[in-house]
């Protein structure tokens, strides 16, 4: 399975205990922050109000989460599972199954190479495992929600031996028949045809709720999927489309990285904030991603209602870098259109929808105290992500 220059996503940050039964899903294990060239403390006004600032790893890392169940880096709670599917320490090596505390989903650790789409499922449905019988493929963003987005793959200690290879999800892409949605290690989200061979990675488990749009007097629009708030209009979206997008149209449209992070804290700190609150912030791309309707054929979020102005551009930011490559030249984004998730290089300049937490998620919007980078200086090599 050939990946392209599209790399991916994981799954909401920002989500408490009290959040579990709304949104038990992980945030993107990032814990530092960067420039565009190299890394960078956390309060950096030039980089303000990054992925690291805020959700489950940042309250992790201020200690402000209860104890883990199990292990795993960041805000990330997993436990090795034995082959009669008790705990055990995942320090063998040897576990063959895998249980997220957060989702609640059990996975399997070793991937079956060579399939194709169609063959995915069927293969799932003849193997036994850690006691359980019902194992089924993963749905793209149940996939993406092991996906550290610190490093170039799932955390190495439960997910041993994982083949750092695109792996199938359940989903079919719905702009076209005969193509389906494989993840990258690194947290990318493409598609390809279903006859080319890959690996599949199991789970059993019940899946995330849909997303369902509340909309609010001010101009925001609340998932009861995730609890998270969503501003209606992209900034400098075309006031023509609804006058729910007049205070955003009043704004630039097209933001470089370091753009879409400055107007954001800009638009916190003037009086009256934006729409009224002062507590945005560019989504990490677990957030963004979780807009995505996988089954939509047109551009996503697919309630037209609730998003009038989804109109126009495909590409947005998110406030997390893709942290995978030597130098952090690339911050994650998410299309629209397509639903692809990937990188682009912060220079280039995309669309910005911004965010901010809702009910128990609010207490994320507070900065968390920022984690000391251990290496301030920038590195020089400039490989590109494909």
């Amino acid at each position: 399975m050939k990946a392209k220059h599209r790399i991916a996503a994981l799954l909401l940050a920002c989500a408490t205990s009290a959040a579990h039964a709304q949104a038990a899903l992980n945030d993107t294990g990032q814990t530092l922050c960067y420039s565009n060239t190299g890394t960078t403390a956390c309060n950096d006004p030039a980089f303000p109000g990054q992925d690291a600032r805020y959700g489950r790893d940042a309250a992790q890392a201020a200690g402000q989460l209860p104890p883990k169940t199990g292990g795993g880096v960041a805000a990330f709670d997993f436990t090795a599972r034995s082959a009669s599917g008790q705990p055990v320490s995942p320090s063998a090596g040897t576990h063959p199954c895998v249980r997220d505390n957060v989702t609640g989903l059990t996975w399997k650790v070793a991937t079956v190479d060579g399939l194709d789409w169609t063959e995915g499922p069927a293969y799932a449905a003849t193997h036994n495992a850690c006691g359980y019988g019902d194992w089924r493929m993963p749905t793209r963003r149940e996939l993406l929600s092991i996906a550290n987005r610190a490093d170039a793959g799932p955390d190495g200690d439960y997910f041993t031996g994982t083949i750092l290879l695109p792996a199938w999800t359940a989903d079919a892409y719905a702009h076209a028949a005969g193509y389906a949605w494989y993840v990258l290690p690194t947290g990318g989200a493409d598609f390809t045809v279903q006859t080319s061979t890959g690996p599949a990675r199991y789970v059993r488990g019940a899946p995330a709720p849909a997303s369902t749009f509340t909309i609010h007097p001010d101009g925001t629009a609340t998932d009861a999927a995730t609890a998270l708030v969503w501003d209606r209009c992209h900034l400098g979206e075309d006031a023509s489309v609804h006058t729910v997008c007049a205070e955003a149209a009043a704004l630039p449209a097209s933001h470089t990285w370091q753009q879409a992070l400055q107007t954001v804290a800009q638009l916190n700190a003037r009086p009256g904030g934006y729409r009224g609150h002062s507590d945005w912030r560019l989504p990490n791309v677990a957030e963004l991603e979780s807009l995505i309707d996988i089954a939509f054929a047109e551009r996503s979020p697919s309630d037209q209602v609730a998003f009038p102005g989804n109109t126009a551009g495909n590409h947005y930011w998110s406030s997390t870098t893709y942290a995978a490559e030597a130098t952090p030249v690339y911050a994650w984004t998410v299309n629209v259109l397509t639903g692809a998730v990937g990188a682009r290089e912060k220079t280039d300049t995309l669309l910005v929808r911004l965010v901010r937490g809702g009910g128990p998620l609010a207490a994320f919007d507070a900065l968390a105290a920022p984690p000391t980078p251990p290496n301030p200086s920038a590195p020089t090599a400039t490989p590109v992500p494909t």
